[in-house]
């Protein structure tokens, strides 16, 4: 009986590949790029997919003609004789015949690996084509002649031969002439985790109902798309569909992640190694020094270099400070953290001694977050007065608030350094009062005439001025402080000056500030993120898309490594990146990028915050206009409460947008009055503010349009115009040569019109803008004719793009006679699915061209009654309750976005 009768049969074979399983495609390419390698090792912690992986290429090298044998090892053939066995019963099960003299060889005799691998390779030499021989768990051998046999089945192989070990710890082989020959291939755990798009694509196979973009980047955030995780993470949600609001700790606490982590991670391991992992797993980052100090041990160097052979969670993180540190993976150190705090008094005991650590080598951020998890506020306190400077970096503004928070003011007024990191804490997130009251308290301190803290507060008071919109008032606070020696003060200062200089129209000065200071501290990107952060903000509001793209892309690189993808720089960063990106016309990678950060920059300066909300708002309006339109209304309430009257007047004017195109006459004429209003408070204002009243000359101008007034549309143009050129805004002269060739075209002024638009292009093209004109709707696109667009340079190509993105406009049609009572007609464009008559239809139709009652009425040669009346029945057979609801359905029936 052939040995393999009597061997379990699903050794042979890869788990079938269920329907769900996602695709690796980038891992897929790199596989067959890696398939002439004489071994190819993919090696990652349990549970990141690397048996799935290794059969979905196993699946596309057999559609190529190649012969793929696969052998699961388990805990059972750790030695030489059972790998022995099953290799060989592989083989045979795959039909690869083996002579009786290789099967009969003892495993067991002296010299067998030498005579065993000879036989073997003999066998091999004479099978026709490609074959892979695929070792999954390869972990479970740990034989030194198991590893001699590959080893010399590696050197020794016949050319169409190719070894695939599938392992969680790299095996005690060496491997270095094989690398450096280019004959090893290697697909590491960094490379294993499940990338956004993969994330996206899983959750929406196996999580019922549909989940938005933020949500599922907060999985991936939570799994770091370990695919175990979010295997578990799917179980979760389908447990408790309502759990999204506490998914860490649900996912944390559930029972099969509790199960899986303790039978298949930590249950074979020694007992000292595991006291290890739990002591460090309140780390979020160390190094082999804190590591040992936390745990009191002098093991440390030991323990982690196990951690890393064994790949147990553990990744190591780049850092410019000579020192070589890591994290664990955030699922399992929460497990982790889990086991710990099952025992207060240790992690109390814990996290004081991580505190004091990080205070003794100056790293504020760390020892902060510690501080306030020691329960002991008066040590606390010493420790953390002990770090310096008073404020790093950006870094960890969320664990520096939480501890602040928990301190009264009393306890730190003889604390001066304490004092400024609460000013400064309280600042940077936007809490006005508090930092008022904060640095009131650090005047009245003994302390407060040194220069130093003079100089801060006077920088801290340059900032409450730009978050309160008062960029005048900052930048003569700024241009009276001289250059501070630390360099968190410096990157502060640098910021404020490039967004009060940009704000006042001064750009050229900006840009000059902007690279000088990256002159200055070029090779330190932790110096740069804040101002560059900055100056791409300060792009967009000049209107130079393509730079502010460039300068955001690169500092949310930096800010990402540096200080996390939730941190503050990486979320401003991100913020202004993804209104670029909007911008170009690139909506699914801005949401991907926006994703999970418009709540971390709602304590950011008014123009980066008003960047992430008019992004969100334009993002949802391409899925769900409802909703758009809601997310604004909440919008402009908080800006109000908050008394940002600029970021008010950029929400009213897009919600009023947004109202003209849907024609929406009362939404338009309300929010214009509210608009109005605020513009009459701010006639005298300069910097930021000042662009209140060129938001309501825009938004007078479309009302003028949606009421067919051309001419007084072209009166509001011209002061928006004149804002534009007095203040260097690129995007509001853009908008409004749009207006005018609308305004034009009305007037029957067509050479006029296609001036304008011609324009409005030629800047647009310079700028990088491709929704600005998109978004002003398919009025604007039905004059693209105009232009004749026949040539082929890269500015005729740009304008054909642009063209190409617009729906087409459907122009006014000529007066009918509708018959009630009969079904719509299908050349309407409106689905009789939605059970209209064909007066009805055709009313419809008018509505979605913004017309007026009585415009529709003079249209269709009907009382204005008749209209009002149809358009109530329309309302109550569709069941909806006004003119936007009722087109949206239209449009949606249709299958339009």
């Amino acid at each position: 009986m052939p040995q393999s009768r009597i061997l379990i049969p699903t050794k042979f074979a890869p788990p079938r590949l269920s329907t769900r399983s996602i695709p690796r495609q980038g891992l897929l390419q790199r596989l067959h790029q890696l398939r002439h390698c004489s071994l190819v090792l993919v090696t990652g912690p349990a549970g990141f997919g690397k048996t799935t992986l290794l059969a979905q290429w196993r699946k596309t090298l057999m559609k190529g003609g190649s012969r793929v044998v696969w052998l699961s090892l388990a805990q059972e053939e750790r030695r030489f004789a059972a790998f022995w066995t099953h290799l060989t019963a592989s083989l045979n099960h795959e039909g690869v015949a083996l002579e009786d003299n290789v099967l009969l060889l003892d495993p067991n005799a002296s010299g067998s690996v030498q005579t065993v691998a000879a036989a073997l390779i003999q066998a091999l030499s004479r099978v026709p084509g490609e074959l892979y021989l695929m070792i999954d768990d390869f972990h479970h051998a740990d034989d030194p002649q198991t590893f001699r046999l590959v080893q010399t089945l590696v050197d020794c192989r016949p050319e169409n031969l190719h070894l695939v070990l599938a392992t969680r710890a790299s095996p005690a082989m060496p491997l270095g002439r094989l690398r450096a020959a280019g004959l090893l291939g290697e697909i590491e755990c960094a490379d294993l985790p499940f990338d956004f798009g993969e994330t996206t694509a899983f959750l929406r196979d196996h999580v019922e109902g549909s989940l938005d973009v933020n949500t599922v980047q907060m999985i991936q955030e939570l799994t770091d798309g370990w695919p175990i995780g979010m295997q578990l993470v799917s179980v979760a949600l389908k447990a408790n569909p309502g759990s999204l609001t506490r998914l860490r700790s649900l996912v944390v606490k559930t029972g099969n992640l509790h199960a899986y982590l303790t039978e298949d991670v930590i249950g074979h391991l020694p007992a000292a190694l595991v006291d290890f992992m739990e002591k460090i797993s309140i780390l979020r980052r160390f190094n082999t020094d804190v590591a040992g100090y936390v745990a009191e041990t002098d093991d440390a160097a030991r323990l982690i270099g196990t951690m890393e052979q064994q790949n147990l969670f553990i990744l190591p993180v780049d850092f410019d400070d000579g020192c070589q540190w890591y994290r664990l993976h955030p699922v399992f150190a929460d497990y982790l953290g889990e086991r710990i705090a099952r025992s207060p008094g240790r992690a109390a005991r814990l996290h004081l001694r991580a505190s004091r650590w990080y205070a003794d080598h100056m790293m504020l951020a760390e020892a902060l977050r510690h501080a306030s998890r020691c329960a002991d506020p008066a040590q606390a306190i010493e420790l953390v007065d002990r770090a310096a400077p008073p404020m790093a970096d950006l870094g960890d503004l969320g664990n520096a608030l939480r501890w602040v928070e928990s301190l009264q003011l009393d306890l730190v007024r003889h604390h001066p350094r304490l004092l400024l990191l609460g000013c400064w804490t309280y600042a940077l997130t936007n809490r006005l009062e508090k930092a008022g009251q904060w640095i009131q308290a650090l005047q009245q301190s003994p302390e407060s005439g040194s220069e130093s803290i003079t100089h801060q507060i006077t920088l801290l008071n340059a900032l409450l001025a730009v978050l309160r919109e008062d960029a005048e008032t900052s930048l003569e606070l700024l241009e009276r402080t001289p250059q501070p020696e630390i360099p968190f003060l410096q990157q502060v200062r640098a910021a404020l000056l490039i967004i009060a200089l940009s704000q006042m129209g001064r750009h050229a000065e900006a840009h000059s500030t902007f690279h000088a200071f990256s002159n200055l501290h070029r090779g330190n990107p932790e110096m740069g993120v804040l101002p560059a952060t900055t100056a791409a903000a300060a792009a967009l509001l000049e209107g130079d898309v393509l730079r502010a793209q460039r300068i955001s892309a690169s500092a949310l690189g930096w800010a990402e490594k540096l200080y996390g993808r939730r941190s503050g720089s990486a979320a401003g960063a991100g913020v202004v990146l993804a209104a670029a990106l909007y911008e170009a016309d690139r909506p699914a990678e801005a949401r991907e990028v926006l994703a999970n950060r418009l709540d971390v920059v709602q304590h950011s300066t008014p123009y980066v915050l008003v960047n992430g909300v008019l992004c969100q708002a334009r993002l949802q309006y391409l899925e769900s206009p409802p909703a758009a339109l809601s997310f604004l209304a909440e919008q402009e309430a908080a800006f109000r409460t908050r008394g940002l009257d600029w970021a008010t007047a950029c929400v009213l004017a897009e919600r009023l947008r947004i109202a003209a195109q849907m024609g929406d006459m009362h939404a338009a004429t309300r929010l214009l009055m509210a608009l109005d209003a605020l513009a009459a408070q701010h006639r005298d204002a300069t910097g930021i503010r000042a662009g209140i009243l060129a938001l309501a000359a825009q938004a007078n101008a479309r009302v003028a349009l949606l009421e067919r007034r051309p001419e007084q549309a072209l009166r509001y143009v011209a002061q928006l115009q004149d804002y534009g050129v007095q203040q260097g805004r690129g995007r509001p002269l853009v908008t409004a040569d749009m207006l005018s060739a609308i305004a034009f075209d009305m007037l029957g002024r067509q050479d006029a019109a296609a001036a304008s638009l011609t324009s409005a292009l030629a800047a647009g093209y310079r700028m990088g803008l491709v929704r600005t004109f998109t978004d002003e709707g398919a009025r604007l696109g039905a004059l693209f004719p105009l232009l004749g667009l026949t040539g082929d340079g890269p500015t005729d190509a740009y304008r054909q793009c642009v063209a190409a993105s617009f729906r087409p406009y459907q122009a006014t049609p000529a007066p009918a006679v509708a018959t009630a009572g009969m079904p719509a007609p299908q050349e309407s464009g409106i689905p009789e699915s939605l059970g209209l008559t064909r007066r009805e239809s055709e009313i419809l139709v008018l509505l979605e061209q913004a017309m007026s009652n009585k415009r529709i009425a003079a249209t269709l040669n009907l009382s204005p009654g008749t209209v009002k009346w149809n358009i109530k029945n329309i309302f109550a057979k569709l069941g909806v309750s006004s003119r936007y609801e009722a087109i949206v359905l239209a449009r949606q029936q249709r299958g339009e976005r």
